[in-house]
C-alpha cells in the first residue's frame, strides 16, 4: 500500500511529524522551564509568599559573590526522568490549592514541619542530588574551613552522611521544633496522669527518690533513673513498695546497673542500701566483673508509669527535634550506652533542654544503644 503513496507525500508527512515532535518537545521544555522559574514559584500562588520572603532575605538570593541560586536549583531535579516525576508529583499541590490547605500564614505555619520533613526526606533519598550539582567534596579545601565544618565534612565523607542531614534552615526558617518537644511533653504528662498503674511491673518516668517508708517524711536512700524497671511488692495510699533488680561492678557499691547487655544506671544509692550477691560474673566484652544486686524501698506514684513505650516516645521526640538543629541524627544503636553518656554531657551547654529532659533523652538513647563492647 505504501508503494502507491507518492514519495513527495511521504517526505511531507515525515517533515510534518518532525516539526510536530519538535513543537511538542519545545513546548514541554518551555512549560517545565517556566514552572521552574523564580517568577512562577514566587508569584503564582499567594501560599508561597512566606517562603518567598524567606528566600529573598537569604544568601541564596543575594550575596557578596553575586551568585544566585534559584528555587528550582534546590527543589527540581535536573535529570529528565527525575524531573518529570517531580513535576507529576507536584500536581497534588493543585488539589491543596483548591482545598485551601495552606492558604493563610497560620495554616502554613501549622504545616511547616510536615512540609519541611517531606523535603528533607526527598533530598535524603536522592543523596542530596541538588546540593551536589554545585558542591563537591573533591573541590573542598577542608583545612581552611571553619572548625565545625572541618570536623564534620571528613566524617560525612567516611560515613556516607548526606548534605541535608546537617544543612537545614539556610534559606527557609526551620519549623518550631521546640513546640514539637512541648507537644510531646504534654502528651507524656497526659499519659502519666491517666495511667492506672495496676500492673506489677512498672517503670520510673522521671528521676525520683526511693524512700524507706510510704511517706515523704521517711528518709530517702537512693535516686532512681528514668526507665528503671520496678517490681511492685505492696501498695499503700498512692505509694508502692518496689524491688529494683540489677547488678554492681567491682568496687562501686553505690551504683546499680541494668542486667542487660548495655551499661545503664538504674539507681544511685547512699550508704549501704544495696543488697549485693557473692557470685561474680566477668563480662568478656568489657572485662568488668559483675555481681547481682538489688534494692527495695517505697516510691510515690507521681513519677511512675506502666507504659514504658510512652517514655521512649517522649525521648525520641526530644532527640529528633533538638539534636537535628545542628547535625546528623545518629541511630541510637550507633554508640554504646557509655558513649552516649559522654556525648550528651558534652552537649549540655549547647541545647535548650531542662535537666529532666536531658535525663529522659539520655535514657532513651542508652536503652536503645549498641550492646556494650560490640564493635
Amino acid at each position: 500500500m505504501l508503494k502507491n503513496i507518492p514519495t513527495k507525500s511521504v517526505v511531507t508527512i515525515l517533515a510534518i511529524g518532525v516539526l510536530v515532535g519538535f513543537a511538542i518537545v519545545g513546548s514541554f521544555n518551555a512549560f517545565v522551564d517556566y514552572t521552574s522559574s523564580n517568577k512562577f514559584c514566587g508569584a503564582t500562588c499567594h501560599e508561597m509568599d512566606t517562603v518567598t520572603k524567606e528566600y529573598m532575605e537569604s544568601p541564596f538570593h543575594k550575596n557578596n559573590h553575586g551568585v544566585r541560586v534559584g528555587c528550582a536549583d534546590c527543589h527540581v531535579p535536573k535529570p529528565l526522568f527525575a524531573r518529570l516525576w517531580r513535576k507529576a508529583k507536584a500536581t497534588k499541590e493543585l488539589y491543596h490549592k483548591v482545598m485551601g490547605t495552606i492558604d493563610t500564614p497560620e495554616k502554613f505555619e501549622a504545616k511547616r514541619l510536615i512540609l519541611a520533613r517531606s523535603e528533607w526526606q526527598r533530598l535524603r533519598e536522592s543523596d542530596s542530588r541538588e546540593c551536589r550539582n554545585c558542591h563537591f567534596y573533591e573541590a573542598m579545601t577542608i583545612e581552611t574551613q571553619p572548625n565545625t565544618a572541618r570536623f564534620w565534612h571528613p566524617m560525612a565523607m567516611d560515613e556516607g552522611y548526606t548534605c541535608i542531614d546537617c544543612h537545614r534552615g539556610f534559606v527557609h526558617r526551620l519549623p518550631d521544633l521546640a513546640e514539637e518537644i512541648q507537644k510531646a511533653a504534654e502528651h507524656f504528662e497526659a499519659v502519666l496522669a491517666a495511667d492506672a498503674l495496676s500492673e506489677d511491673r512498672l517503670y520510673i518516668a522521671k528521676v525520683t527518690s526511693l524512700y524507706s517508708g510510704a511517706s515523704t517524711e521517711d528518709g530517702t536512700f537512693a535516686e532512681l533513673e528514668p526507665g528503671t524497671p520496678l517490681t511492685v511488692l505492696e501498695r499503700q495510699d498512692g505509694w508502692f513498695k518496689v524491688r529494683i533488680q540489677g547488678r554492681q561492678y567491682q568496687a562501686d557499691n553505690h551504683t546499680l546497673y541494668d542486667t542487660g547487655d548495655r551499661t545503664v544506671v538504674l539507681a544511685r544509692a547512699r550508704g549501704g542500701s544495696m543488697e549485693i550477691g557473692e557470685n561474680v560474673t566477668r563480662n568478656d566484652a568489657t572485662g568488668l566483673d559483675w555481681r547481682p544486686a538489688r534494692m527495695e524501698g517505697w516510691v510515690s506514684r507521681k513519677n511512675v508509669t506502666g507504659q514504658i513505650a510512652s517514655l521512649w516516645d517522649y525521648g525520641k521526640a526530644i532527640y529528633q527535634n533538638e539534636c537535628v538543629r545542628c547535625h546528623v541524627l545518629f541511630s541510637p544503636s550507633a554508640f554504646w550506652a557509655t558513649e552516649w553518656k559522654n556525648k550528651l554531657h558534652n552537649m549540655r551547654r549547647k541545647v535548650g533542654l531542662s535537666a529532666e529532659q536531658m535525663e529522659i533523652l539520655l535514657k532513651y538513647l542508652q536503652y536503645h544503644a549498641k550492646p556494650q563492647g560490640m564493635i
